[in-house]
Formats: structure tokens, C-alpha cells, sequence
């Protein structure tokens, strides 16, 4: 088994003056979908 952590927070939506929340989440949806390894499990962590 894998395990991907993720935090949100400056990952998918950069700091910075009139940036859009989740800016970058088709990037994750892209890579989620082009994984290949099965055994993989996803931990959140974002404040």
C-alpha cells in the first residue's frame, strides 16, 4: 500500500493577492486519474 498525503492550502490554490481557490486542482484530478498504482490511499491534511 502507498499513501499520497495532500495539503491543500498553497498546493492547489496559491497564496497570493486574487488568487482562485483550488486554482490547480485539475492538475491533482489529471494525476489521479493517470495513476496507475492501485493500492493507493489518500490522507487530507489542510487548515
Amino acid at each position: 500500500m502507498k499513501i499520497l498525503f495532500l495539503d491543500f492550502d498553497g498546493v492547489l490554490h496559491p497564496a497570493g493577492a486574487g488568487s482562485i481557490k483550488f486554482s490547480q486542482l485539475p492538475l491533482l484530478e489529471d494525476f489521479l486519474r493517470e495513476l496507475v498504482v492501485q493500492d493507493v490511499r489518500i490522507v487530507v491534511s489542510s487548515m
